[in-house]
C-alpha cells in the first residue's frame, strides 16, 4: 500500500515536471520571440535612419539644381523682403519680379549673356531694392507670420524654400530622376500637408512580409508642401543584417530546449527504471515461489516413508523436484546474462554440430502443460552449423516457452533452419495470439510485457525475449519479428556462420 502510495506521488511530481518544462520552453521561445521582434524593429528603425539620410541628400542636390535654374540667360528674378514687428508676431513679406539681365546691366541688345553677367546681375538684385515702378502684374507677392520666439535666419531659411518653390517648382519628375542617379528605390508623391512642417520624419508599417517605410519631407514649408517617399524593404535583407544574431539565439534556443528536454527524459527514464525494478523485484518472488514451493513439497513427500514405498509416486516426486530445480536454474541464467552491459561480455563455447538433430532435442525437452495440445514440427534442412549450443539451446527453449505460453488449447509451433548466403538462419513460428503492432518496438526491452501477456494470466517476469536477442546478438546476428493478432507470430534468428 506504502509502495502504490509513493508510485502515486511519483506520478504527480513527474507529470507537475512535465507542465513546469512545457511552461518554461513555451516561455523562453515566447521571450525569444519578443525579443527578435525587437530587434528587427530596431534594426528596420536604423535602416530607415540611413536611407532618410540618403533621400535628404538627393533632396539638397535637386534644391541645388532648382537654384541654378531660377537664373537663365534672359532674365533673373528679384526679391524684395519687407520685415514688420509687434509685440505679438513678426512678418515678412516678399515680392518677386522677373527682371532683364541686359536691362539691369544696361547692356545692350546684341549682347550675349554670360554666367559672369548672371553672377553681375544677382549682386545688384542683392543690394539694389525694387522700385514701385518695376512692380506689375506679374509681381509675385507672399507674406508670413512668426512668433517672436523663432530665429529670423531660420525663418528666412523657409521664405527662401519657398520662394525658390515659386520660381523653380519641386516636381515628381524631377525628384525621381536624382533618385535615379543615386540608386535609391522610392516610389514618389507631393502633397499638401494639414499642418506645417518644419523636419523631415519617417513612419514605419512593421511587418514579417512587407516591411515598409514612408518618409515625410517638407521642401516648402510654409506652403505646407511636403514631398512623400514610400520604400518596402526586403526582409530577407533585414533577415542578413541579423543573420549573426539570429545563428546565435537560434543555437542557443536549441541548446536550452534541448538540455530542457534531456532532464525531463532523464527524470522519466529514471522513474521508468525504478517502475521496472519494483515489478521486477515483485515478479521474481512470485516466479521464484513457485519452483520453491513445488521443491517444499517435494521435500515434505521425500520425508513420508509410506508415500515414498510406492515407486511410481517416488518417481514423479523425483521429476517435480528435477524440473523445479531447472526452472530456478534457467532463471539465475537468464539473470546473469541479461546484467552483462555488452554482448560482447557473454562467454561463447562455438562448436558444430548437426541442425536436424539439435532442433528435435530440444523439441524433446519442451515443457508442455498436460491442459494443453502442442504439435511441434522440424522442418530445418540437414546441415552443420556453428554455434555455442548451450545458448543456441536457450533460446530456442525461450521462444518454444512463448509459443505455448501465449497460445490457445492448441497451438503448433514449426522449426525451419538452413544455411544460406553465410548465415544460419532459424524461423520459429506458431499460431498463436499473436502480438499488437504497438508493442513490437519494446518486444525486446528488459523486463517488458504485453498487455495481452499481462491479460492472459500467465507467468513471466519480461526477460526471455531480451535474453534471446541478447544471446543472438553475442553470435554477431540479429532476431526480428512478425506478428498478426489472433494469427500468431514468427522469430527470425539470423547468426553468421564461420
Amino acid at each position: 500500500m506504502a509502495e502504490t502510495i509513493l508510485l502515486c506521488d511519483m506520478e504527480k511530481r513527474i507529470k507537475a515536471i512535465y507542465i513546469i518544462t512545457i511552461a518554461a520552453i513555451l516561455a523562453f521561445l515566447g521571450m525569444q520571440g519578443w525579443w527578435l521582434w525587437r530587434q528587427y524593429t530596431y534594426t528596420l528603425s536604423a535602416q530607415a535612419e540611413e536611407n532618410q539620410n540618403e533621400i535628404m541628400a538627393a533632396v539638397n542636390d535637386y534644391t541645388q539644381i532648382r537654384n541654378h535654374r531660377t537664373s537663365t540667360k534672359d532674365s533673373i528674378a528679384g526679391i524684395s523682403n519687407e520685415y514688420k514687428r509687434d509685440s505679438v508676431k513678426w512678418s515678412v513679406e516678399f515680392m518677386i519680379i522677373k527682371r532683364s539681365i541686359r536691362d539691369l546691366l544696361h547692356l545692350p541688345a546684341s549682347h550675349q549673356v554670360t554666367n559672369a553677367d548672371i553672377k553681375n546681375a544677382s549682386l545688384v538684385l542683392a543690394t539694389k531694392p525694387l522700385s514701385l515702378q518695376e512692380i506689375n502684374a506679374d509681381t509675385i507677392k507672399r507674406s508670413y507670420s512668426f512668433s517672436l520666439e523663432t530665429k529670423e535666419s531660420l525663418a528666412m531659411d523657409w521664405v527662401k524654400s519657398a520662394s525658390l518653390d515659386i520660381l523653380s517648382p519641386f516636381t515628381q519628375e524631377g525628384i525621381d530622376s536624382i533618385l535615379a542617379k543615386c540608386g535609391i528605390v522610392a516610389d514618389v508623391s507631393l502633397a499638401k500637408s494639414d499642418t506645417i512642417e518644419w523636419e523631415p520624419y519617417h513612419k514605419i508599417t512593421y511587418s514579417l512580409s512587407t516591411p515598409t517605410i514612408t518618409y515625410f519631407v517638407p521642401y516648402s514649408p510654409l506652403e505646407r508642401n511636403v514631398a512623400i517617399f514610400k520604400q518596402t524593404v526586403p526582409v530577407l535583407d533585414t533577415l542578413k543584417s541579423m543573420a549573426g544574431m539570429l545563428a546565435v539565439t537560434l543555437l542557443l534556443s536549441i541548446l536550452l530546449v534541448a538540455c530542457l528536454c534531456w532532464q525531463f527524459s532523464t527524470i522519466l527514464k529514471q522513474s521508468r527504471i525504478d517502475r521496472l525494478r519494483n515489478t521486477f523485484v515483485h515478479t521474481m518472488i512470485h516466479e521464484l515461489k513457485r519452483p520453491l514451493s513445488t521443491m517444499m513439497m517435494c521435500v515434505s513427500a521425500l520425508d513420508n516413508e509410506s508415500m515414498m514405498a510406492d515407486k511410481a509416486f517416488r518417481k514423479k516426486v523425483v521429476l517435480d523436484f528435477r524440473n523445479s530445480l531447472g526452472n530456478l536454474s534457467a532463471y539465475f541464467s537468464k539473470l546473469r546474462d541479461i546484467t552483462f552491459n555488452e554482448t560482447g561480455q557473454i562467454a561463447l563455447s562455438v562448436s558444430r554440430f548437426g541442425l536436424v538433430q539439435f532442433v528435435d532435442e530440444q523439441i524433446s525437452r519442451a515443457t508442455i502443460p498436460s491442459a494443453k495440445a502442442v504439435h511441434f514440427e522440424n522442418l530445418c534442412k540437414d546441415c552443420t552449423i556453428s554455434a555455442d549450443r548451450i545458448h543456441l539451446a536457450n533460446i530456442l527453449s525461450n521462444l518454444f516457452e512463448n509459443s505455448i505460453k501465449y497460445s490457445g488449447a492448441e497451438v503448433t509451433v514449426s522449426v525451419e533452419g538452413y544455411v544460406g548466403g553465410g548465415n544460419l538462419i532459424i524461423k520459429v513460428q506458431d499460431n498463436g495470439i499473436g502480438i499488437n503492432a504497438s508493442d513490437k518496438s519494446h518486444l525486446f526491452d528488459k523486463f517488458f510485457r504485453s498487455q495481452e501477456a499481462i491479460n492472459s494470466g500467465q507467468p513471466g517476469i519480461g526477460l526471455g525475449l531480451a535474453y534471446v536477442k541478447q544471446l543472438v546478438e553475442a553470435h554477431g546476428g540479429s532476431v526480428a519479428v512478425e506478428s498478426e493478432m489472433g494469427a500468431g507470430t514468427t522469430f527470425t534468428l539470423t547468426i553468421p556462420q564461420t
